[in-house]
């Protein structure tokens, strides 16, 4: 099971196995970053879209009246993967996401909608005994990134 659990998971279609993606679209550059951190192979093969949909179904959250820039859906089909988000952030959020049920051998027909029940998303730092390194602290990221 993926992490954090998406809080709309429709994907209860086919199984759908990868061996490789060919990512196309608005995000591409973040998406294959982000993909690649998973070892998820961005060579070629099945499609992939990552696509800029600035509306109210991106941006909205209904169950919590609020918008949210980090609100994105990823659409699975025999023919391929669209994923709509608002932003370069919700996109970020989405590549993990995919890249989670790529690895896990979770992908399937249908669709995700995932977004944060959180105003604003982070950590402390606290400091029980020296500081941290820079290094450290861009370690730390990258792991809660994924997270």
């Amino acid at each position: 099971m993926i992490y954090p659990i998406p809080q709309k998971n429709n994907l209860c279609g086919k199984p759908v196995n990868i061996k490789s993606l060919e990512v196309t679209g608005d995000f591409r550059a973040v998406a294959e970053k982000v993909l690649a951190e998973y070892s998820v192979d961005v060579s070629g093969g099945f499609k992939a879209e990552f696509r800029l949909v600035n509306s109210r179904k991106t941006t909205y959250i209904e169950d919590i009246y609020r918008l949210s820039d980090e609100k994105y859906f990823i659409t699975v089909a025999e023919n391929g993967i669209t994923v709509e988000a608002s932003c370069e952030k919700s996109a970020f959020r989405a590549a993990h996401t995919l890249a989670k049920l790529i690895i896990n051998g979770e992908l399937k027909e249908g669709t995700l909608e995932d977004y944060p029940l959180f105003r604003k998303r982070g950590y402390i730092e606290g400091f029980y005994g020296s500081t941290w390194e820079q290094s450290k602290r861009i370690s730390v990221m990258k792991l809660m990134a994924s997270y």
